[in-house]
């Protein structure tokens, strides 16, 4: 395939700009590329913000469908921006273009004196330069230079922080990024020069693996592809690794772990990997023991999942919040009886009357509330208090009594195994490797996200009884494995 044959938009100069590799690979052998599910989530988050913004908009518009084939919404759009040059309607959503090999589209195009504005739409809760700019750079450049459109001003739509449903605050804040956009535009036409010659070639660039490949909000689609013969840490496990010092191992081709020289790390980073190469395990049974003893029975052990939309649904949520959709209690009684409860909402209405109710009608008012990593339990607990007050003291004791199992492994359990994580699902196939979440349908939070909404839009009362029991079969693995951590902490 050569240049000519590919045709170039924002998700190519995104995969430019971040690895040269992918861009060929994406290119010559899509065969290869996994999305993810984060990428996908955020594609839909960004969608319903979109939609959100074209619902409020006051005056005539089109909207070209994507649903289309390409060429028919290009002609769909060269009809909406005669109608729009013409004073018919006052804006073009979704509107595409397509010269010399490459394609663009644009969220909003209105009619401003001298020529056009372009918005841009975005499901953030600010203007994110760093990654906002880029495409957005690709697009006005091909718009204003080749196109010869007359751009004017170029706006970011992104999401308010402080707006909340039923309250006065607007749900769009508008940014004027012009200037922004004009000086990365300076550079595109170098970097579709260097697209081009990267399509073009033969085979792909030699790119190492590096932290482009993934990050705490994104996992390259070709990750699983690039990183399958790497077995074992990198330098890219070490924690608090600076850019200054990953760049100075980088250029001299290290990658293992076990190839690091410490004397180019700080002194807490290289006990970490002489921690790791010497696989040692140090454990504090007398300091564990004295923490356990705040424990009191019956002790309760607590997970909720949660949904976080752009666009919220239920009165007095922000966007992106968290609102707990489900949860899964273990209870451990002096005599050694182990109950368990848990609750899953199966509608689109607020979840969190129902489950708050649910939730301190099983949990009493005495016992240890276990949880891992409490700071998110706790948060969870303390807005389900103020959004049902009628039960906000209870929800509130529920969240006084919390007990941090994390704590024990950040501070007296420490094993080679668990890596650079001491989160639960890299603790429990140590210390308890009966249990396990590789046969689950869900796997993660992020899954439970995307089932929980698939499963409320769902109409087929079969698949939404089998995501209801993944979903459930995900929640109570959590709380049980806190439950068997639990019982081999006591028994050391």
């Amino acid at each position: 395939m050569s240049e000519d044959e590919v045709v170039l938009d924002t998700g190519a100069h995104r995969a430019y700009l971040m690895c040269h590799k992918r861009l060929w690979l994406e290119a010559h052998r899509p065969e290869l590329v996994a999305p993810t599910d984060y990428s996908a989530r955020s594609f839909a988050g960004r969608d319903d913000v979109v939609e959100r913004v074209r619902k409020a908009c006051s005056f005539w518009r089109a909207v070209v469908p994507t649903v289309l084939p390409f060429d028919e919404r290009k002609i769909a759009t060269a009809g909406a921006m005669s109608a729009l040059d013409s004073g018919k309607i006052g804006a073009v959503y979704d509107a595409v273009f397509e010269e010399d090999g490459i394609r663009v589209r644009v969220d909003v195009l209105t009619a401003v004196p001298g020529g056009y504005e372009m918005t841009f739409i975005k499901s953030s809760t600010k203007y994110k330069p760093k990654s906002h700019l880029a495409p957005i750079g690709f697009v006005c450049h091909f718009l204003i230079e080749i196109k010869g459109l007359r751009i004017q001003r170029v706006t970011l739509a992104h999401v308010n922080r402080d707006y909340v449903v039923g309250g006065d605050a607007k749900f769009v804040k508008r940014v004027d990024i012009t200037n922004d956009v004009i000086d990365v535009a300076f550079y595109v036409p170098h970097e579709i020069k260097g697209m081009r010659g990267i399509i073009g070639r033969d085979d792909f660039p030699n790119v190492s693996v590096g932290k482009q490949c993934k990050s705490s909000q994104f996992v390259c689609p070709l990750y699983d592809h690039c990183w399958s013969d790497i077995d074992g840490m990198t330098i890219y496990d070490i924690p608090n690794l600076r850019s200054k010092r990953l760049l100075g191992l980088e250029s001299h081709d290290i990658l293992m772990l076990e190839d690091v020289p410490l004397d180019a790390l700080t002194a807490k980073q290289g006990a970490f990997v002489r921690w790791i190469l010497g696989e040692e395990i140090n454990i504090n049974v007398h300091a564990i023991e004295t923490a356990m003893a705040d424990i009191q029975y019956p002790i309760y052990f607590l997970d909720f999942e949660t949904i976080d939309h752009a666009v919220p649904a239920w009165d007095g949520v922000k966007p992106h919040q968290a609102v707990p959709f489900q949860y899964s209690v273990h209870a451990l009684h002096e005599d050694g009886r182990l109950t368990h409860h848990a609750y899953l909402h199966r509608d689109g209405t607020d979840p969190r009357p129902a489950l708050s109710a649910w939730l301190v009608n099983y949990i009493g008012g005495d016992g240890t509330v276990v949880a891992y990593n409490i700071g998110f339990e706790r948060g969870v607990l303390l807005g389900l208090a103020e959004h049902v007050p009628e039960i906000g003291y209870e929800l509130r004791s529920i969240a006084a009594r919390l007990w941090d199992q994390l704590l024990i492994f950040q501070k007296h359990y420490r094993d080679h195994r668990f890596g650079r994580s001491n989160g639960l699902k890299s603790v429990l196939p140590v210390v308890c490797p009966h249990l396990s979440y590789d046969d689950l349908a869900v796997k993660d939070g992020l899954a439970a996200q995307i089932a929980f909404e698939k499963m409320i839009a769902s109409d087929n009362a079969d698949e939404k009884a089998d995501i209801a029991f993944a979903l459930l079969a995900y929640c109570d693995l959590d709380t049980l494995a806190m439950v068997e951590i639990h019982k081999v902490l006591i028994a050391l």
